[in-house]
């Protein structure tokens, strides 16, 4: 049982952390952001190594 409250009890720690933090929206935009950076440094590399 007590396994129980200890799950239930870190679910909702986590839970508070993340909203804490900017929830879900804040997180979606900063991978947006990481994808476009890391796209745009990778990206014509990539394309060209695709043409050979």
């Amino acid at each position: 049982m007590w396994s129980w409250v200890v799950t239930v009890a870190l679910y909702g720690v986590g839970i508070g952390f993340f909203h804490l933090v900017g929830g879900f929206g804040s997180a979606a935009k900063a991978l947006q952001r990481w994808g476009e950076s890391s796209g745009r440094r990778s990206g014509p590399a990539l394309l060209d190594r695709m043409r050979r």
